[in-house]
């Protein structure tokens, strides 16, 4: 058998012949596959990608196989083997930040909050200007109850990415949940500004309207955003109107 014919071995279960011994993976042969995995994955095929993925680390066990696996591995609604993937590549490559990001944005999902803000810190320590990690770790700062580190956190990320107009709502939903009724508008203001059709900061800016008593507006806001979740193309910035913003 030739060397180049590994993966067709491993693809289709045939053993190598006694003695011959396995063939070792190019990087050719391996990205390739890899790539076809990430464009399953993103067809929505994650069960389908998993299984390619695990055939590739059978050959060829590297952190980006199962950091990649464990990707799929979320997508499918496994948890447990996820973390467990995500565990794996961390202890293969326990320098790359956004294994740790993932690993600590699942805790967070999973309501694990101390080792989620463990996981977010050790990016920010590899990676100071992370405005995703900067972004992930506030909203865990929030869920312990430290929402001065929270909004100073979203702050600096707004500082890396000031086109991101998420990151003024999400400022806007700390200093809301805070008590910051005033500063939480100027911040919703600016999301909508940066992004019109997000359905999710008109609801929450008048819901802090009404707190404020400016009944008026509050009732102008969530119309709209009634008006923004009912048509097809802001969909996805709608989503949460029903339930926690985030």
């Amino acid at each position: 058998m030739k060397c180049r014919s590994w993966l067709v071995a491993i693809f289709v279960g045939l053993s190598l012949a006694q003695g011959s011994g396995p063939c070792p993976a190019t990087a050719e042969d391996l990205q390739g596959e890899l790539q076809r995995a990430r464009t399953v994955l993103q067809a929505g095929q994650a069960k389908d990608a998993a299984e390619i993925l695990s055939r590739l680390i059978t050959a060829s066990p590297q952190p980006e196989l199962y950091f990649e696996r464990g990707i799929a591995y979320i997508q499918s609604g496994q948890l447990a083997a996820a973390f467990g993937d995500l565990d794996q590549a961390i202890s293969l490559a326990p320098n790359r930040p956004e294994y740790h990001l993932k690993r600590g944005a699942l805790l967070l999902k999973t309501a694990k909050y101390q080792d989620a803000l463990n996981d977010l810190t050790k990016v920010l320590e590899i990676e100071p200007a992370n405005a995703e990690a900067l972004r992930t770790r506030a909203k865990t700062l929030f869920r312990l109850d430290r929402a001065a580190l929270a909004v100073a956190d979203v702050s600096q990320a707004i500082s890396l990415s000031p086109g991101d107009g998420s990151l003024y709502r999400l400022r806007g939903d700390l200093l809301a949940a805070s008590g910051d009724h005033r500063n939480a508008v100027l911040d919703y203001d600016k999301a909508i500004e940066l992004r019109p059709n997000d359905a999710v900061a008109y609801n929450n800016r008048g819901v802090t309207l009404a707190n404020l008593d400016k009944t008026r507006e509050a009732m102008a806001d969530v119309t709209k955003s009634m008006e923004l979740a009912s048509s097809p193309q802001p969909r996805l910035e709608s989503r949460g109107i029903q339930e926690n913003p985030w």
